[in-house]
């Protein structure tokens, strides 16, 4: 899936270079393309005037994402920060894809990248240790939840980053960090991500935003993405579908968005699409609606109260007016286990707890995270 997801995005590229004519290499939507050139024996990647040398470093990525005109807009900024020795941000609601599209650039630059949530446990010297692999190894790092710091951390780390950028503008060959003489490698990059629903980016010292440039990741493009990956996947019909999946999604983001513990977010739409896929290869045959409505209520109906079932079902109902429900998986050798297990421990076997028994199998099947309410 991954080689045909790169393949389309370099279909729409090449199309957009013919529909507008591009025939120099100086035409502005050349230039503002992920580009490689070889030159002697150095492979390297530019995008506007910004140029990196490529890592060959082997990322291993079970799926490429969708390449977006937001993902190349955060592409682009992110390696004009690097361009002009500076950092980069992105900030965003949870679960648009702040962290994979960074992880997805890094791939594309054969860079070696590491994740660091930021909570409780990070302290000075844990943030230090960090840098100081950065500065020596040049790997790329990502900062999740980097609003969620102590303020006296962002300070110090300010001042650490203060001092990375000091010694590679000024072309130094060794950096002493910490009371540590190291060998400075340019090629490393540091980037955090900052939640826009809460106002940690406001909160962050003046003096650790001026290193930073920032871009904003707002809602991604979610109908986009399901018709690439649906048709990755091998659906033939995946356009009309993919609108039907994101008209569905924003109708239930709209009637039962309010309560926070529901998940109508870019990356519950995704496991959506995953799990038909996995359906579809299952059972090639069937006919494709059926199978992205089995796959919806598979992975929402466990998450929603019992009042709310009758509204995801009449939005299904009107989203899908002619698709039949593939019925769902054999439990019948389940159930009594758990019939069995609840007679030797004097418990109750009520249906509710059944059910719910049942919709965690599943959920786990699926390869679904779980967080009971």
């Amino acid at each position: 899936m991954s080689s045909i997801v790169v393949t389309l995005a370099h279909k729409e590229v090449a199309r957009l270079l013919l529909d507008r004519n591009i025939t120099k290499q100086t035409d502005f939507e050349w230039i503002a393309q992920l580009r490689y050139y070889r030159n002697d024996k150095v492979v390297e990647v530019s995008v506007f005037d910004a140029t990196i040398e490529y890592g060959y470093e082997y990322n291993y990525r079970r799926q490429s994402i969708v390449n977006t005109p937001l993902t190349d807009r955060c592409f682009r900024t992110i390696l004009q920060a690097y361009r002009y020795h500076l950092y980069s941000g992105i900030v965003g609601p949870t679960s648009c894809g702040k962290t994979e599209t960074v992880r997805s650039l890094t791939g594309a630059l054969a860079k070696l990248f590491y994740i660091v949530n930021c909570n409780n446990s990070v302290s000075y010297d844990c943030a230090t240790r960090i840098f100081k692999g950065v500065v020596s190894c040049g790997a790329w790092v990502c900062f999740e939840n980097f609003d969620r710091l102590k303020q006296e951390l962002l300070s110090a780390i300010a001042q650490n980053l203060t001092q990375m950028k000091q010694a590679v503008s000024s072309n130094s060959k060794t950096i002493n960090f910490d009371g540590c003489d190291l060998t400075l490698n340019v090629s490393g990059h540091v980037c955090v991500n900052v939640d826009s629903a809460q106002t940690g980016y406001t909160d962050l010292p003046d003096n650790l935003k001026v290193l930073f440039r920032f871009v904003s990741m707002t809602a991604p493009d979610i109908g986009r993405i399901a018709e690439i990956e649906l048709f990755a996947g091998g659906f033939l019909h995946a356009k009309k579908l993919a609108a039907k999946l994101a008209v569905t999604y924003k109708l239930l983001s709209e009637h039962l968005g309010e309560r926070r513990y529901y998940n109508f977010s870019a990356s519950s739409l995704k496991t959506v699409v995953a799990t038909a896929i996995d359906m579809k290869r299952n059972v090639p045959d069937e006919n494709e609606h059926t199978l992205l409505l089995r796959s919806m209520i598979d992975i929402n109906i466990p998450q929603l109260c019992t009042a709310d079932i009758p509204v995801f079902q009449r939005i299904v109902r009107d989203v899908f007016p002619e698709s039949d429900v593939l019925p769902s998986f054999d439990c019948s050798a389940i159930l009594k286990a758990l019939e069995s297990v609840c007679a030797k421990r004097s418990l109750v076997a009520h249906p509710i707890f059944k059910l719910k028994i049942i919709q965690i199998i599943e959920l786990m099947i699926k390869g679904t995270r779980l967080a009971p309410q």
